[in-house]
């Protein structure tokens, strides 16, 4: 029984979005390829974001009609043994009602990854990027890193589950920017999404903290290390 968690933000299973009252950020656009199944959605006020993902919180109606708020957490989970990936692309924007063009990005905390974790930055519809969501070929890098212009961001996770496992991956864009870890920084016009993701791999519904195995081992020695001391207690009053 077993649980390891990798955050691109910080070591958490879920992220609460607090939404900003006079949030401009909206979603034009959300592509996600969960092993292979592609989903290109364009949400609407009479379009709910749909399958793969499911809502976690935020996402609602926004200023900016008939947009919803780009700002929230889209949460996929996945059972099966075997390997799997999950790609998705946000296509946040901030100013839809004078174009797509406000928008520039940069990838923070980009080092010491985990090789199942990949990202990219690039125009949604022209460039790489896309057709890189939708070949599980993510590149790390971004793809206009001096230019203004219409944004997108990936993240991919690529990673095995063996019998009776589950994973959890939430996708998160806030207003807020993470203590720590990696994130993708969108700038525009008006306000400032920070998008980042977190992978939980799960076995029987046990949290074992990041790095179980190593902590499983240590309280089993501390175990074993107290049943000794009172053995060794036990022998020493019988023998004195």
């Amino acid at each position: 029984m077993k649980q390891w968690t990798f955050s691109s933000a910080a070591a958490a299973v879920a992220v609460a979005v607090t939404l900003s009252a006079s949030a401009q950020t909206t979603v034009n656009e959300l592509l996600f390829n969960s092993d292979g199944t592609l989903s290109d959605q364009y949400p609407r006020t009479t379009t709910a974001i749909a399958s793969p993902v499911t809502v976690v919180s935020g996402f609602g109606a926004s200023t900016t009609s008939p947009y919803l708020s780009g700002l929230g957490t889209l949460q996929y989970t996945v059972t099966g043994a075997g390997s799997h990936y999950f790609d998705a692309m946000i296509d946040d924007d901030a100013d839809l009602a004078n174009g797509f063009t406000h928008d520039s990005a940069s990838a923070i905390n980009t080092t010491s990854l985990p090789s199942y974790f990949s990202w990219e930055i690039g125009n949604p519809t022209s460039g790489p990027l896309k057709g890189d969501t939708e070949s599980n070929s993510l590149g790390n890098a971004n793809d206009v890193p001096s230019q203004t212009t219409d944004i997108a961001v990936g993240l991919g996770f690529n990673f095995n589950l063996a019998a009776g496992q589950t994973a959890t991956i939430d996708i998160t864009a806030s207003s807020t920017a993470p203590n720590s870890g990696f994130y993708i920084e969108q700038n525009n016009t008006y306000d400032d999404p920070y998008i980042y993701g977190t992978l939980s791999i799960t076995s029987g519904g046990n949290t074992v903290p990041d790095g179980g195995p190593t902590w499983l081992f240590v309280l089993l020695g501390l175990s074993g290390l107290v049943g000794f001391k009172k053995v060794e207690s036990k022998f020493f009053q019988k023998n004195v």
